[in-house]
């Protein structure tokens, strides 16, 4: 199904977040779901951070401090020749 971004409802989400607390594994019920195992990771991680609002989150750039590259100097661009 790519291209197409699936949206699961919150009480889905805590479902699968339940069978995994209840000692199932990540990937069999990823699998059992029709998910990317990381997806559902996402979730447990969103979960443990943020409780139930984390799982509402929308898309995109989350509100925060970025973590922003060094600007490369034109030291360090010469010593790549």
């Amino acid at each position: 199904m790519r291209g197409k971004t699936r949206q699961f409802p919150t009480a889905y989400k805590l479902k699968a977040i339940k069978r995994v607390e209840r000692g199932e594994g990540v990937l069999p019920v990823a699998r059992d779901l029709g998910i990317a195992s990381k997806l559902l990771h996402d979730w447990i991680k969103a979960w443990k951070a943020h409780g139930p609002e984390g799982l509402n989150r929308k898309r995109g750039p989350k509100p925060g401090p970025r973590k922003l590259k060094p600007v490369a100097t034109y030291d360090d661009k010469r010593r790549l020749r």
